[in-house]
């Protein structure tokens, strides 16, 4: 139940800044006791989870939408575009652009 609780609330707040304080206060728990639960259930820290999404999130949008990738990074909720780049790259192998034009071959 916590587990869930704390996947909507990622998914719903992934465009702002998002903070261990701010995941372990939605569902009530201190910030040391919630990365401990989170990892131990998870199998990774809460922050990388959260870039997981994002990057999940950005791909989507990359392939389906014709939004500026510029646009996307902000709506994923990356610092900028270059932030974006290096997070697709590290977890996906290529560049955002490069996401984008697979889909329109």
């Amino acid at each position: 139940v916590q587990l869930r609780r704390v996947r909507e609330f990622i998914a719903a707040h992934l465009h702002e800044p998002l903070t261990i304080q701010d995941l372990a206060e939605a569902i009530d728990l201190g910030a040391w006791t919630f990365a401990r639960q989170f990892r131990a259930t998870v199998g990774c820290a809460p922050h990388a989870f959260v870039i997981e999404q994002r990057v999940k999130r950005a791909t989507t949008l990359l392939t389906e939408g014709s939004l500026a990738i510029k646009e996307i990074a902000a709506l994923c909720g990356f610092a900028d575009q270059a932030h974006m780049t290096r997070a697709v790259r590290a977890r996906v192998g290529v560049t955002p652009a490069q996401v984008r034009l697979s889909v329109k071959r």
